[in-house]
Parts: C-alpha cells; sequence; structure tokens
C-alpha cells in the first residue's frame, strides 16, 4: 500500500446498530477488530475533494470513482455513489 491508505471508519450510529452483544465481541476479540478494520480499509489515497493547492494527478477524488468499486485490504470491494453533494461508500454517507 506504499503507506497511502484510506479508512472509512464506522460511524457511532453504525455502532449502535450492531447491538451491544456485537461491540462487546469487538472490545474483547482482536481478530474480529483487525477483520472489521481491514473491511473498512482502502489501499490507496482517496478525498472527497482536492487541497486546492495539490496539483498532482496520482490523489483521486470520490467524484472521479463514482460508479467505481473500490477493493478492500480485507479482499472485498466498497461502490463509490454521488448523489447530489453527497458520496456514499459501501452504502455509507460519507461526512
Amino acid at each position: 500500500a506504499d503507506g497511502k491508505l484510506t479508512l472509512y471508519a464506522p460511524t457511532d450510529a453504525a455502532f449502535k446498530k450492531l447491538g451491544a452483544a456485537a461491540v462487546k465481541q469487538l472490545a474483547t476479540d482482536k481478530a474480529a477488530v483487525r477483520r472489521l478494520v481491514r473491511a473498512h480499509l482502502m489501499g490507496d489515497r482517496y478525498l472527497t475533494k482536492k487541497p486546492p493547492e495539490y496539483k498532482g494527478k496520482e490523489l483521486l477524488t470520490l467524484a472521479e470513482l463514482d460508479g467505481k468499486e473500490l477493493p478492500t485490504l480485507a479482499g472485498s470491494s466498497l461502490k463509490v455513489e454521488k448523489a447530489g453533494a453527497v458520496f456514499r461508500v459501501g452504502g455509507a454517507k460519507i461526512e
């Protein structure tokens, strides 16, 4: 991954949807935490927009990736979708 990573971390609301038992398991199961993180971790850098001073081409924005699948470090993929000014990755709204 050359040090270029993007983590789309679940929100507190997403953890609440899991329920108390699942959250408790995550608190005590390092392998489960590792799987969760790798399922939300991309092996490249993706931003909602490029910084104004950025002139390079190797940094992609989510707008440039609309409709594409981003591979995770877990071996799955998450689809990028843009609706107006709202981006979703894997169905989750990016805030």
